[in-house]
């Protein structure tokens, strides 16, 4: 599980379309979900752009696929 930021300087959206769309047909056992509206380092409580919706949301997903892959 991975997280793009619809905000991404370093990453603009079309980049990240292709990254997902690589990433789908590889066929991995994750996924890359893509935030709107937050910014890099939006899952960190430290972080000037914490987002704590998106944060919370961001970690139940990881930690399930941890879960799910890892046991």
């Amino acid at each position: 599980m991975n997280s793009a930021t619809s905000t991404e300087i370093a990453a603009p959206p079309e980049m990240v379309e292709e990254l997902k769309g690589l990433f789908d047909a590889s066929g991995a056992r994750g996924e890359l979900e893509i935030q709107p509206e937050v910014h890099h380092g939006f899952a960190f409580p430290q972080r000037w752009c914490y987002d704590k919706p998106a944060a919370e949301r961001h970690w139940e997903r990881l930690i399930a696929l941890y879960r799910r892959n890892l046991g």
